[in-house]
């Protein structure tokens, strides 16, 4: 192999890699409403009151914002989402 060829596959093996590295960060992720920061736990209950959650997700913006995003059930058994951001602050309610 000369250097050239050496070269070539070696910054091909990198982008490769690069390539797969990139993919493979999980910009979402579910856990549990208990294991969320005190501060969107908080954020979250105050706007649904009696709700119950139990599953989270917790998503990394492409700007780099984190967004929690929890649903429940309301008392009649109607859905509800509610997201707020890391700090607390609410995004949004649907119901």
């Amino acid at each position: 192999m000369n250097t050239r060829t050496k070269i070539g596959s070696g910054l091909l093996a990198l982008a490769a890699g690069l390539l797969l590295t990139v993919s493979g960060c999980k910009k979402e992720m579910d856990m549990q409403f208990s294991d969320c920061p005190t501060v969107v736990r908080n954020a979250i209950t105050s706007n649904a009151p009696g709700v119950t959650f139990t599953k989270v997700e917790k998503e990394t913006k492409d700007d780099g914002r984190v967004v929690y995003e929890a649903k429940g059930k309301q008392a009649d058994g109607k859905e509800i989402e509610v997201k707020v951001t890391a700090d607390g602050q609410l995004e949004k309610v649907e119901k």
